[in-house]
């Protein structure tokens, strides 16, 4: 059985287990993994298991499958460890875990030494090589993946407090202390207590475990000798015995000097912390590592270095995901800067950055599948045209993109020619405010929990203060730990709509469209990622409200001043931002015969008939 760790848009993780030959995911309700994701297709990809290998199949998703960063095309082999990302969700090949045998008890094992008797065990060697963890225990410890724990491991799939490990006359006894995830020893599920007095390997979630038992009150001694060769022993019997034997004798010979060793290590391992802090707050991760590397030699438990070495984990991810989306971003391929700053894991000190440059790369993703979407209409590449406004609708809802779609899709059932259904929704944002029940339903889909769906809520009718102080107050519950990584980020969106917000309500001092047309772009971007596409919240309609009013202000004025092609330029922004606009509309009617220019003239005309493109148009000019 294969698990799959799948983390969604909003950080939501999901572990699903894989035993049959095939699991497909994406935004369909037939999808055996149905995902809430705008930028996965309807069927984004299958997996498929034959025998002991794994692979991943693209389905022909517009916004394709990645494959530890690299995009595949048709099918990829994946190994334990794979990391895959699609759309806005990412996908983690976790270890294949082994059942227990049928007939087994769950709740008792036998103990599993070789002879059936309890041997005489002082320690036990524990080895985590993915973590490059080697310690003795001889006495007992608890592994987690909290900082409490007297064994860290930072691992999704380990539980806060996981496994415990107590040396006994009998053997090392095994507890279960609340892994969500299961304990297992030799493929079975360790339910309660079990007892090993022979080298095994322990399954923590998916992070393995060998074990080791040192026999004998001297066994950590002795088996140092292991690696000596024989014949060696036997030419140098004599010296060997010696250096053995004073060896020995040195080590059960009290030190005089024990407290004073004690000390200048303590110190020493305090200097290394010191140095690491400093470093780590400079963002010098890979300067900080050695030391802390230094700390956990000397004391393998020691817990204020298992922290901070989780943290420069995480931190260096962070960074190696933030540069390759910088990096892909200066050379123009906007698709995958947007996936890569998708990728920064919220809680890092990137990932605000990230989540700004991210805007600004999509925003420049899409400008670029409507460039060219409209240039291969115009060219008759019809399939070229389809596939590029199919690109831009999963990212967002566009009317031009929808009708360009259409026109596109009619040119290649004329001719003949197949094509790729278009996976993205073509359905215009619902004004849900006065509808509290269905408004509930829909957000819920992206925000499971009591408490986030409250403030999400909240927000959808536009009321930010509110939502703001009930994720504050998530963020100050401890018993809400789990959801305060999530809860921050969606704060963070809802303070940047309202810095957006303020901006566009300033359009009237400053005269500036273009800025306060970027603003609406940007606003509904984030907008989007809180409420979904299918959603028009309060805010959206407010702000969206503001850029129409200001229009209206300025084509009476143009009106007025006899500068009819500038009124009706305007009047068609209005209607591309509010087709219900019944005013607008009137004055477009009125003024439309007032211009001799042809291309203004064309231009209200579509607006009228419902095929205005000038918003789109206008509001990328503005974002570039």
């Amino acid at each position: 059985m294969w698990v799959l760790v799948l983390t969604d848009p909003e950080g939501r993780v999901r572990e699903i287990s894989f035993e049959g030959e095939s699991l497909s995911f994406g935004r369909s309700a037939s999808a055996d993994v149905t995902v809430d994701d705008p930028r996965s297709s309807r069927m984004h990809l299958r997996f498929n298991r034959t025998g002991r290998n794994l692979t991943v199949t693209d389905l022909g998703a517009a916004n394709g499958v990645y494959v530890q960063g690299q995009r595949i095309q048709g099918e990829a082999t994946l190994a334990v460890g794979d990391q895959l990302q699609f759309g806005g969700c990412r996908v983690r090949v976790a270890t294949p875990v082994s059942t227990y045998a049928p007939g087994m008890s769950q709740t008792s094992m036998p103990v599993l030494g070789a002879s059936g008797e309890p041997l005489e065990v002082q320690s036990w060697k524990l080895q985590i090589k993915e973590y490059g963890i080697s310690l003795r225990l001889d006495r007992a410890a608890v592994l987690g993946r909290s900082i409490s724990a007297d064994i860290v491991v930072d691992h999704p799939s380990v539980s806060r407090r996981h496994l415990s490990f107590t040396p006994t006359p009998d053997g090392l006894r095994l507890d279960d202390v609340g892994g969500t995830n299961g304990s297992y020893v030799h493929g079975r599920l360790i339910a309660g207590s079990s007892i090993v007095n022979s080298p095994c390997e322990v399954v923590c979630g998916e992070v393995a475990i060998v074990l080791k038992p040192i026999r004998g009150r001297l066994g950590h001694v002795l088996e140092r000798f292991d690696a000596i060769p024989k014949t060696s022993l036997l030419r140098h019997g004599a010296a060997a015995l010696l250096a053995v034997t004073g060896f020995i004798l040195l080590l059960a010979s009290p030190s005089v000097t024990a407290e004073s060793s004690y000390s200048r290590r303590q110190a020493e391992l305090e200097g290394h912390l010191t140095k690491a802090n400093e470093l780590v707050r400079s963002k010098a991760w890979s300067d900080a590592l050695p030391s802390v590397d230094r700390v956990l030699q000397v004391d393998p438990l020691n817990k204020e270095a298992d922290a901070l070495r989780a943290l420069i984990g995480r931190e260096t991810s962070a960074q190696t995901q933030f540069e390759g989306a910088i990096e892909a971003r200066d050379t123009g391929d906007y698709d995958k800067a947007v996936n890569a700053f998708d990728a920064v894991a919220p809680g890092t000190r990137y990932y605000n950055q990230a989540q700004s440059e991210r805007v600004k790369a999509q925003g420049r993703l899409l400008a670029q599948y409507r460039d060219r979407a409209e240039q291969a209409c115009r060219e008759s590449k019809w399939k070229v045209c389809q596939q590029e406004a199919c690109n831009h609708l999963a990212y967002e809802y566009n009317r031009q993109m929808v009708r360009v779609l259409a026109q596109a899709e009619a040119a290649l059932k004329r001719r003949g020619r197949s094509f790729n259904r278009c996976p993205a929704e073509r359905k215009e944002p619902e004004d849900l405010s006065g509808d509290r029940r269905r408004l509930r339903e829909a957000l819920a889909l992206r925000h499971p929990d009591a408490r986030m769906l409250q403030a999400a809520e909240q927000y959808a009718m536009g009321d930010l203060s509110e939502a703001k102080s009930r994720l504050k107050t998530v963020l100050t519950d401890e018993r809400r730990r789990s959801l305060q990584g999530a809860a921050a980020s969606l704060r963070r969106q809802i303070q940047k709509v309202d810095q957006h917000l303020k901006a566009i309500k300033d359009v009237d001092r400053k005269k500036d469209l273009a800025a306060a047309l970027q603003e609406w772009q940007r606003l509904s971007v984030i907008d989007h990622e809180i409420v979904g596409k299918r959603v028009e919240s309060k805010v959206r309609r407010d702000a969206r409200g503001v850029v129409a009013g200001f229009l209206n202000r300025r084509a009476t004025t143009f009106s007025d001043q006899g500068r009819w092609a500038d009124a009706l330029e305007d009047l068609v922004l209005i209607i591309g931002l509010e087709p219900g606009n019944l005013a607008a509309r009137q004055s477009l009617t009125k003024l439309i015969s007032k211009t001799d220019n042809p291309k203004v003239k064309k231009l209200a005309q579509q607006a009228l008939q419902g095929k205005s493109g000038v918003k789109d148009s206008k509001a990328s000019d503005a974002s570039q």
